[in-house]
């Protein structure tokens, strides 16, 4: 795969696009790719690395940690062992700095496909959970504009997603959109990222007015205090 799409931003892409439709299939397809690999042998024939190497992780473990390993902006952001624990998924070291921004921002798409279509998996592995999480609040604050955006707006489809699924990292993800709004008054895009989380925000209220608004209250009062002082 990597041969036919060797920019990252595209392989991440193409594997966000197969996970897709499995939503949809019965319980077997799914379970299939969380059973550990075959060991089908060392090497592939041009020497890099075939199946035998997966060390008995499943296909899931394998593009979760690619995805996280391509989602940071910063080297060094996680750095597990190839043969360490299953826990620690494969997130390996010694790329040469970050990812770049398109590599980025496929691999929080497909973080967020991966726990809408294997959520017991994911709350199974709740380290994973919430290193993937954290992925997406720096993927608000990433200095790459085009990251940015793509993280607010995966956000929302989590906070949609995991609200219609009672997933316990619902308020997790609300508190991370408001958290994101706070910060957007920092905005480095012109007002652009604080409209377009306001505009969402004002829609997800609408579609789920179970929503706490509450929780949003208090920190955007003291920040419209701190900004009246300041001024």
């Amino acid at each position: 795969m990597p041969a036919a799409l060797p920019a990252p931003g595209d392989h991440l892409a193409f594997v966000r696009g197969a996970l897709a439709p499995l939503a949809g299939l019965g319980g077997d397809a799914r379970e299939a790719l969380l059973r550990p690999a075959p060991e089908w042998g060392e090497h592939d024939g041009d020497g890099r690395e075939g199946p035998g190497d997966w060390d008995g992780h499943s296909p899931f473990e394998l593009v979760l940690g690619m995805a996280l390993r391509h989602a940071h902006a910063t080297p060094g952001g996680l750095t597990t062992h190839h043969h360490a624990d299953p826990e620690n998924l494969l997130v390996r070291e010694g790329r040469d700095g970050p990812s770049p921004p398109p590599a980025r921002a496929a691999a929080l798409g497909l973080l967020a496909e991966l726990w809408r279509v294997f959520p017991a998996a994911m709350k199974a592995r709740p380290g994973e959970a919430k290193r993937a999480l954290s992925c997406l609040k720096r993927g608000v604050r990433d200095p790459a504009p085009e990251v940015r955006f793509d993280a607010v707006g995966i956000l929302f489809e989590l906070m949609a997603e995991f609200a219609r699924t009672r997933n316990a990292f619902a308020p997790v993800v609300y508190k991370t959109i408001i958290f994101a709004l706070i910060e957007s008054h920092k905005d480095r895009d012109g007002g652009e990222l604080r409209g377009l989380i306001l505009g969402r925000l004002g829609a997800t209220l609408g579609a789920l007015p179970h929503l706490p608004v509450g929780v949003m209250v208090d920190p955007l009062t003291k920040q419209l205090s701190l900004h009246s002082v300041c001024r």
